[in-house]
């Protein structure tokens, strides 16, 4: 009797199985270390022209700037804090600035969550960074952001006893966004001016003193070479 066998892909014990594909196992890890360093080149390739925007400025051409400025907040209790501050700037690449800057603001009164607060003496620290948007001209465009610690001093009383105070030293989360816009009158002095919304203590307690409102900004740049 003639004996039928089937082929079920089993091997037997003790032969070895032939890859029955035209390459062997080492062309998966061939194919993989592919696609790898193809991921690589995409990722390079796609940054490029970022570096190669940012390797167009040198120390030349990239100076420092520095931004002296007068400011001025209308807070949400209807009283105005003026300061005084000074930014120190550089540009990374064509579009983005980075900076840090420092602020004294004042104010002689105010209003806030059932309390009167006296003597008021805010000092921001922070960081900046700008975004440029396209030049009109001698018109520089930008939107802007700052972000760090305001040291707080003032003398707080409650509204039903005014006359009864008592000194606080805080510190606060400070916090700008806005819009700017710089015209250069020569080449290394432009004319600066600012509006946005400023905090000197953020918070997500509403019960927390925390002035802020909508900010304005003049002053100039300097380019140093």
């Amino acid at each position: 009797m003639r004996r039928i066998c089937l082929d079920t892909g089993s091997s037997p014990v003790g032969s070895t199985k032939k890859n029955p594909l035209p390459f062997g196992d080492g062309f998966f890890n061939d194919l993989l270390n592919m696609n790898m360093l193809r991921t690589k080149i995409l990722i390079v390739v796609s940054f490029f022209p970022f570096l190669l925007s940012a390797q167009k400025f040198d120390a030349n051409k990239n100076p420092i700037l520095i931004t002296p400025a007068f400011e001025s907040l209308y807070s949400t209790h209807g009283n105005f804090f003026y300061s005084g501050s000074v930014t120190f700037s550089k540009m990374l690449c064509k579009k983005i600035e980075l900076g840090a800057g420092i602020e004294r603001a004042s104010s002689p009164i105010h209003h806030d969550n059932g309390f009167v607060l006296y003597r008021l003496r805010f000092l921001p620290v922070h960081g900046n960074i700008k975004y440029h948007f396209k030049n009109l001209g001698k018109w520089h465009p930008y939107a802007e952001s700052s972000v760090g610690i305001s040291f707080n001093k003032y003398q707080i009383a409650s509204d039903d006893s005014p006359e009864k105070t008592s000194a606080v030293n805080e510190k606060g989360f400070f916090l700008y966004a806005g819009l700017g816009l710089r015209y250069a009158v020569f080449n290394n002095f432009s004319l600066v001016s600012g509006v946005g919304i400023k905090g000197y203590k953020m918070s997500f307690n509403v019960d927390d003193i925390n002035p802020h409102g909508v900010s304005y900004l003049v002053g100039v740049c300097f380019k140093l070479k």
